[in-house]
């Protein structure tokens, strides 16, 4: 255990190197990850563009499949989601270390719910909209570990994975 402790805390340092991110117009960012959600297992994959500075719009597509049990019955869903959102990166105004970044926004999107045939439920597909809280750990100057939890009128989810920075 200690060593597996002492391997990450040095595996982390050698990439945190002179770690920093601009939120600065024209840069481009790609996010991919899991997560957990009041409606299955998401899978995303996103991309930021910061059109001023601190302020970055992106999208964001979503693929989640789950199970459920009606008395003897059990169906399988899957969702994909398209997601627009815009969020304000508050390192600036929090004069935050240069390896965080902490931002808050909205979001809405059109959600495609399929479900079995024998379904009798109500399936949810159409348009849903919320808010998001996240962060990023930043790494180095291309990749940084990246958090969030969603808030829609779809599903919540919370959500990890990994960002690069384009160049």
């Amino acid at each position: 255990m200690k060593k597996t402790l002492l391997f990450s805390i040095l595996f982390l340092g050698v990439f945190v190197v002179n770690a920093q991110l601009d939120i600065k117009p024209g840069m481009k960012q790609v996010n991919a990850g899991v997560g957990a959600s009041t409606i299955g297992i998401p899978i995303y994959l996103g991309a930021d563009y910061c059109i001023l500075p601190d302020v970055t719009v992106g999208a964001e597509t979503s693929f989640r499949i789950y199970s459920d049990n009606w008395g003897m019955a059990k169906y399988n869903h899957s969702i994909i989601a398209f997601v627009a959102n815009g969020n304000y990166h508050f390192n600036t105004l929090l004069n935050l270390p240069d390896i965080w970044d902490v931002y808050a926004g909205v979001n809405s999107g059109f959600y495609l719910w399929t479900s079995d045939a024998s379904y009798f439920g109500s399936n949810g597909t159409g348009l849903g909209v919320g808010s998001q809280v996240g962060g990023r750990y930043i790494l180095n100057d291309q990749f940084s570990l990246n958090a969030e939890t969603m808030f829609s009128t779809a599903a919540s989810a919370f959500k990890f994975g990994i960002t690069y920075k384009l160049p």
